[in-house]
């Protein structure tokens, strides 16, 4: 009997303090806000490698006198509508700071526009980053999505040969990387298994000091080797 009274006591006083915590939670908040204490002073934006910071503080339009505990979605989506923004999240720091935790959309290619050279991102979408302030091997491109594809994933998987790519453009149905040395065929949608096939190839190649001008993996299975020969 005692111990059917302890549990039901202890089931009790928990139930209590959750539904305190809920009642601060939803009260606190909103006596906080009307506190000059908690007025935003400071803006701490990390994350950011090629956006200003500038252009993101006008983007979320803070009213005068706002508090660190305001909502934060309505800031995180005008943040996040800005072109070259992929996710963002906002936390706060007492007293008065806002974090503005920002991951930018990666520039894959470097595209020609009327105003010159731009840096795309893998769906082809231009960027409003400064191009001096992007990575320096950057390929010229095709602003096609599908050729972003194939960069993207050369880029990730086999960054030594990525550095190498000058150039990559669609002829015909083939995605075309050239490199100093070679012509790279790759299909749309080139798979990790042939991205890394033409690695082991080239590297063959080289080991080999075959006089080599294109290597194509559009065959399943299989990289075609083109202009055989020894140096």
């Amino acid at each position: 009997m005692v111990e059917k009274l302890t549990r039901r006591l202890a089931i009790g006083l928990a139930a209590a303090a959750l539904g305190l915590v809920a009642l601060l939670w939803v009260a606190v908040p909103p006596a906080l806000r009307s506190m000059s204490a908690f007025q935003v002073r400071r803006i701490e934006i990390r994350g950011i490698k090629y956006l200003d910071e500038a252009v993101i503080v006008r983007a979320l339009e803070l009213r005068d006198g706002a508090s660190i505990f305001d909502p934060t979605e309505p800031l995180e989506r005008r943040a996040f509508a800005l072109t070259g923004v992929g996710r963002v999240s906002i936390g706060r720091r007492l007293p008065g700071t806002l974090v503005i935790s920002i991951y930018e959309r990666p520039p894959v290619g470097l595209t020609a526009t009327d105003d010159g050279l731009s840096l795309v991102d893998r769906r082809g979408r231009l960027l409003p980053y400064d191009p001096t302030r992007g990575p320096p091997d950057l390929p010229l491109t095709q602003a096609d999505p599908g050729v972003l594809g194939v960069v993207e994933r050369v880029q990730e998987l086999d960054p030594t040969l990525f550095a190498q790519v000058l150039e990559a453009r669609k002829e015909g149905s083939a995605v075309v990387l050239r490199t100093a040395s070679y012509r790279l065929l790759f299909r749309v949608g080139a798979t990790s298994r042939e991205i890394e096939g033409i690695g082991i190839v080239k590297a063959e190649v080289e080991r080999r000091k075959m006089r080599v001008s294109e290597l194509d993996a559009r065959f399943e299975g299989r990289v075609i080797v083109r202009g055989g020969g020894r140096t």
